[in-house]
């Protein structure tokens, strides 16, 4: 049986966020798994660990941004509104 055939990840748009379907628990897990490594990339930056140099406003800015569509992909992928 072959697979069906994969699309690009989607970033998704705030105001579409409330007609999206749930999605396939393999693109779950990949939406939990980008969530996670986006989370502690900001933590780092945010308190970066021993010896690392301190990120520049940029680079912060960059690590919440990226926070932020990773949090929503999951939001996507698990059906949950974003909070009103």
């Amino acid at each position: 049986m072959k697979a069906a055939p994969r699309g690009p990840m989607i970033v998704p748009d705030h105001q579409y966020l409330d007609t999206l379907m749930p999605t396939s628990p393999e693109s779950r897990a990949i939406a939990k798994l980008a969530w996670e490594a986006a989370w502690e990339r900001l933590g780092n930056a945010l308190r970066p660990p021993e010896g690392y140099p301190e990120p520049t406003p940029e680079e912060l800015a960059q690590c919440y941004w990226n926070a932020q569509s990773r949090l929503d992909e999951v939001r996507v992928a698990f059906n949950v509104q974003p909070p009103q």
